[in-house]
């Protein structure tokens, strides 16, 4: 695919003086969901705007699922470790 023409390529540029630790957290929450800062920007911005996203956002409930499974895996292992003291 070729290049676009540089005068095709809209920009935002943003300053974050009042929130200089945005920056990081932006940085991990990219990382941590594999993608640049720019497609987790743009996504956040398609998100607010109510338009769908490159990286489909999880459902609470799904989340939630999550939280039970590892709340499950945490009390059967202390379980364990207690039934083991005794």
């Amino acid at each position: 695919m070729p290049d676009k023409p540089l005068n095709n390529r809209p920009q935002i540029n943003i300053r974050l003086d009042k929130e200089p630790s945005l920056l990081d957290e932006i940085k991990k929450a990219a990382s941590d969901r594999n993608t640049t800062v720019s497609e987790f920007l743009l996504d956040a911005i398609k998100s607010a705007l109510g338009k769908p996203t490159s990286t489909p956002t999880p459902s609470l409930e799904s989340i939630l699922a999550q939280i039970d499974n590892v709340i499950d895996i945490k009390l059967d292992e202390r379980l364990g470790e207690l039934k083991g003291g005794c």
